[in-house]
């Protein structure tokens, strides 16, 4: 055991570092996101409620919206394909 240690040590070297890719936008959308949880916590009991039914309804609200503009796309792929279909036939 004393002669595998005495062997990692002697394949141990250090490398230089580079530098860390970091997007900026991303820090400071993180930060903003930080600072709102931290808001929210401070939101008293009574009015933290009334808060999270209207941030729920918000949600509720964009993804039915997220649905139906899915739907629509969908709706609208099918209808070009058909007519290029039609417009092959003549």
């Amino acid at each position: 055991a004393a002669t595998a240690d005495q062997a990692k040590k002697l394949n141990m070297s250090v490398e230089a570092g580079a530098p860390e890719n970091f997007n900026v936008e991303q820090k400071l959308q993180r930060q903003t996101m930080e600072e709102r949880r931290l808001a929210e916590m401070m939101i008293p009991k009574k009015k933290k409620r009334l808060y999270d039914k209207i941030m729920f309804a918000k949600k509720k609200k964009n993804q039915e919206t997220r649905k139906l503009k899915e739907k629509r796309e969908a709706i609208e792929t099918q209808k070009k394909s058909e007519s290029k279909k039609k417009k092959k036939k003549q």
